[in-house]
């Protein structure tokens, strides 16, 4: 409701410079009171391995928290947080590049619900370790999937496959997760001959 059209590298701003996705299309719908990305691609140049978001929908991004999120001065661990948007919906989701012992993934639909993010951004002060700084400074009312599908497959370890109809981490910040529910989980691991001989001699007699 009162929605309005954004710029859309502004949010993506706010990620790391060697981790922003390009994309082909930004434009708003009226309809929706979204922006709507399509072939929205985080990449690894170096490899030609990358992640295609097929569409993606912003809701209710607030741009005046974005820029008090990028200019501040001194950030800290403790800097307050800001509701960046309320609603992020990424749809058909696949990996493409990789191989099949690198892992494959495709996913119907991914939804994150209310983003924080603390003044300074994710990188913050630069202090102390990455994946530290990042958790600490993101805070998630909801992160939800729906038909996920993932799968691994080598020759020399068991073959593996996960398949989720319906998977939602609730409550999401501070490096914790207040709960997971998952609805219709399917779990499987199988092994060739292959596997199993390479497993035996690895552990020898």
């Amino acid at each position: 409701q009162n929605a309005e059209p954004i710029e859309i590298d502004s949010l993506l701003a706010l990620m790391p410079e060697d981790a922003r996705p390009t994309y082909e299309s930004a434009v708003f719908d009226d309809s929706l009171g979204a922006m709507v990305v399509s072939n929205l691609r985080f990449a690894d140049s170096s490899d030609g391995e990358s992640v295609l978001v097929e569409r993606a929908e912003f809701y209710g991004v607030d741009l005046e928290a974005i820029e008090r999120v990028r200019g501040s001065v001194e950030p800290t661990a403790e800097s307050p947080f800001e509701t960046v948007l309320q609603k992020v919906r990424f749809l058909n989701i696949r990996t493409e590049g990789f191989d099949d012992e690198e892992g494959r993934i495709d996913i119907g639909g991914v939804e994150f619900d209310q983003l924080a993010i603390r003044q300074g951004g994710v990188e913050g002060n630069d202090e102390g370790d990455e994946g530290a700084r990042f958790f600490n400074a993101i805070n998630l009312a909801g992160l939800y999937f729906k038909d996920l599908k993932m799968g691994v497959e080598t020759e020399e370890a068991p073959v593996i496959a996960l398949n989720g109809e319906d998977i939602r981490l609730v409550g999401i910040g501070g490096g914790r997760v207040e709960a997971i529910i998952a609805n219709d989980l399917e779990y499987s691991m199988s092994q060739s001959a292959e596997s199993i001989a390479a497993i035996s001699d690895a552990m020898g007699p």
